[in-house]
């Protein structure tokens, strides 16, 4: 992953370092990445802080006791950096922006992260209007060439001839008809003194003064028309400066819209859990055996001891994957092999159908993200065409987000974007994503089952889905593919339309190859929708 810092004080404000390295220091010293001088920077020190890539996540550090670290004006020791922060190092020192960027991912800034780093840089510089304003379009033209997309950069050129255009025509124009009329009253005027020195008589001072007053009419005619060329020259100029900015307005919010979606539907996108137990034909479930002492037994290898008889805990093994509220009642959707995991894990499953006995789901339950409580599921109905469920939870009083299904599959088209809301990788990325200290407070239970972490992580507000973009290949009537990034965990996770609307329910991925991974299309789960 590469990492940017843009240097908003100091002597070389304005200027842009890329990293492309798990590790980037900052002090004063020789040795650092990003280094400051300590005659001018003095609330700097020498190794002040640094910045580590940990997979997904870029987390800043101090590394000396006693020295100030802000960002985003609010004092840190340790933080998790977001795209755009603002990072002080040492209270009243230099200044810097933070931006990130996928390696896999080829894209340019959009264009209100430019226009808010150009408002830093001139904020920190602290000039007069006018030097504000001059520095201002500096540095957003030098971030439009550099960092913009050629749609952007294109747009912001032609909106800046056009603007100069408009600025030095109209006055030119306005200097001409001037100097016309300045023309004619010369001829008035010489006239008026021919008149007086010859004494022309009557009928021939009368005759000349009306061809004067001919001249002088298509004169003004001529100047009118002018005036009104320049009046619609003006009016032009006006039209194509409204397109324009029309044009940009459209292209920031083709750039925001997939923020809008995140922000308004994830919270309607629950973590389901699953765990599964064993029966034989009697109905007897499967245990682990316990010793005199109430623990668990274990065999020669120090695998658990399994046995039909006695009082231990249910042998269980435990499953996650996505789902998302479809109804305010209620009803969500996700993917069969979630609703029933021994549908898709059959090498796990083998051994025990050898053995004689069935699995058997022996709790499903649900968990948004801000809700501390689970939600028990019950299944509706189970599609046997597709990879597809419908279960079901009482809401009670909540209200949740609730998503809406593209009925006449308008939305989907090879090469339309889409984002693919989840949880890949299940426990395992919501504990990468959360801070170290709540990390160690969980392993500091001492939790005994799965069941219980995830209640843990729920009680600390730790479960939020996951969203990553992409676009659709190809769109047949069983199957969609798509290359946004998802994994394990994220089956029964929509495929949302940058409509708003859900075209698909993720199911399957390819292990080795990211480029194409594969949804069911919505339009297979409206039957099972169907009723109360």
């Amino acid at each position: 992953m590469r990492v940017t810092f843009i240097r908003l004080s100091g002597d070389r404000r304005g200027a842009e370092e890329v990293f492309d390295q798990d590790r980037v220091t900052i002090g004063t010293a020789p040795d650092n990445d990003i280094r400051f001088e300590s005659a001018t920077d003095l609330p700097v020190a020498p190794h002040h802080a640094e910045v580590r890539v940990e997979g997904e996540e870029v987390l800043l550090a101090g590394r000396e006791t006693g020295r100030s670290l802000y960002v985003n004006g609010q004092p840190v020791t340790e933080i998790i950096l977001r795209d755009g922060d603002l990072v002080e190092v040492g209270e009243g020192g230099p200044k810097l922006r933070f931006h990130r960027a996928l390696e896999d991912l080829a894209t340019a800034k959009p264009l209100r992260t430019l226009v808010a780093d150009a408002q830093a840089l001139v904020r920190v510089a602290r000039r007069g209007r006018v030097g504000t304003a001059t520095a201002f379009v500096r540095y957003l033209a030098l971030a439009v060439a550099r960092e913009a997309s050629p749609g952007v950069r294109l747009t912001f050129v032609l909106a800046l001839l056009l603007m100069m255009l408009f600025l030095v025509g109209v006055p030119i124009l306005l200097v001409a008809g001037q100097w016309q009329l300045r023309q004619a009253r010369t001829v008035i005027a010489g006239l008026s003194a021919q008149l007086r020195e010859e004494r022309l008589s009557r009928e021939g001072l009368q005759g000349r003064v009306e061809a004067a007053r001919r001249r002088v009419e298509e004169q003004q005619q001529a100047l009118a028309t002018d005036l009104e060329a320049l009046r619609g020259e003006r009016d032009r100029l006006r039209a194509d400066l409204a397109a324009a900015e029309g044009r940009l307005q459209r292209l920031e919010a083709a750039q925001s819209a997939g923020e809008r979606i995140i922000a308004r539907l994830a919270g309607g996108v629950a973590l389901l859990q699953v765990l599964v137990g064993f029966e034989d034909e009697g109905g007897r479930r499967l245990r682990y055996a316990l010793g005199p002492e109430g623990k668990v037994l274990l065999g020669p290898r120090g695998d658990p001891v399994v046995t039909v008889e006695g009082e231990g805990p249910p042998a269980t093994r435990h499953f996650v994957g996505t789902g998302f509220l479809v109804r305010a009642d209620g009803r969500l959707l996700t993917s069969r092999h979630v609703a029933e995991p021994w549908r898709g894990a059959e090498e796990i499953f083998a051994p025990f159908r050898a053995a004689g006995f069935r699995p058997v789901a022996l709790l499903r339950r649900a968990y948004f993200p801000g809700i501390l409580r689970p939600f028990p599921l019950t299944v509706v109905r189970l599609s046997e065409e597709a990879d597809l469920a419908a279960l079901k939870f009482e809401p009670g009083k909540l209200r949740l987000p609730v998503l809406e299904l593209d009925r006449t599959a308008r939305d989907a088209a090879p090469g339309r974007s889409v984002l693919v809301l989840g949880y890949p990788t299940g426990l395992e990325a919501l504990l990468a994503k959360a801070p170290s200290d709540m990390v160690d407070q969980l392993m500091a239970l001492e939790l005994s089952d799965m069941v219980q972490v995830v209640e843990a992580l729920a009680a600390r507000r730790l479960i939020r889905p996951a969203a990553t973009r992409g676009f659709l290949g190809d769109v047949l009537p069983h199957e969609i593919t798509f290359d946004a990034q998802t994994t394990i965990g994220g089956s029964g996770g929509p495929v949302v339309a940058m409509t708003g609307r859900v075209v698909g329910i993720s199911y399957a991925v390819l292990r080795r190859f990211g480029g194409s991974n594969f949804a069911v299309p919505v339009r297979l789960a409206l039957p099972l929708l169907q009723g109360s």
